[in-house]
């Protein structure tokens, strides 16, 4: 991997829930929330740490269903389902049809979360529950391959993503 990119190629975490994401829903903490992660099935949790402004108490619990999707018009093949958008981020949900080149806004920064099947960045695979951070303003073409993806995005968020003080 080329750390010039600042890509990061990582499993899923464990650990405290911010943001749930689970086979047809999403869930959104934010700081203050109560919640018990947990399924009688499998489940997906990804993890992404101090990333809520201290003052979010707007909680999110959706069902991701067909409807909510519509074509992007500035991306050939690619449909998206906003999950939340503020001031500071948005949080979408992005299906990609097989054999497409597109891009993802990286304005404030974005993390991709790979749902099912693969992407392809600058010659690397990313594949299912495998996880990229890109940095402001990168540059980023990827390939969605044979099957397609279905892919998590978060954007806009990271240049406010501050360590709490200790």
């Amino acid at each position: 991997m080329n750390n010039k990119l600042q890509l990061s190629k990582l499993g899923i975490p464990s650990g405290t829930i911010v943001a749930l994401v689970f086979m047809g829903g999403y869930i959104r903490n934010p700081p203050t929330s109560s919640h018990s992660p947990g399924s009688k099935l499998v489940c997906t949790i990804f993890v992404t740490l101090w990333q809520f402004n201290m003052d979010d108490r707007k909680p999110e619990n959706l069902r991701i269903e067909g409807p909510q999707f519509t074509e992007d018009s500035n991306r050939a093949g690619v449909s998206t389902a906003t999950l939340y958008k503020d001031q500071r981020e948005v949080i979408s949900n992005e299906k990609w049809l097989p054999n497409i080149k597109t891009t993802v806004n990286t304005e404030g920064g974005a993390e991709i979360l790979i749902l099912s099947r693969a992407i392809l960045e600058n010659g690397e695979t990313f594949e299912k529950s495998e996880w990229l951070r890109l940095p402001d303003g990168y540059d980023a073409n990827f390939n969605s391959g044979e099957d397609g993806a279905d892919i998590w995005v978060k954007s806009g968020h990271l240049r406010y993503a501050v360590p709490p003080a200790v």
